[in-house]
């Protein structure tokens, strides 16, 4: 196939525009509107300090370094 592509032409995908600058709405975040308790049923607070997290029992995958 020598020679099949010509360039400065587009090939298998379409040419794109000016990407170097985005409408400035693109990185706005949508505005809260109220604070939800949702999930935290159940959680309790760890206070500043640190802890180990994981599991250790027969259900675990210690391949997975979920563990402790």
């Amino acid at each position: 196939m020598k020679g099949a592509l010509n360039k400065g032409t587009d090939c298998c995908c379409p040419s794109r525009k000016n990407l170097t600058q985005l409408p400035e709405d693109q990185y706005e975040s949508p505005p809260h509107t109220q604070k939800s308790n949702c999930g935290l049923e159940g959680m309790i607070q760890v206070d500043a300090g640190s802890f180990h997290m994981g599991y250790e029992g027969p259900d675990s995958f210690p391949e997975d370094g979920e563990g402790p």
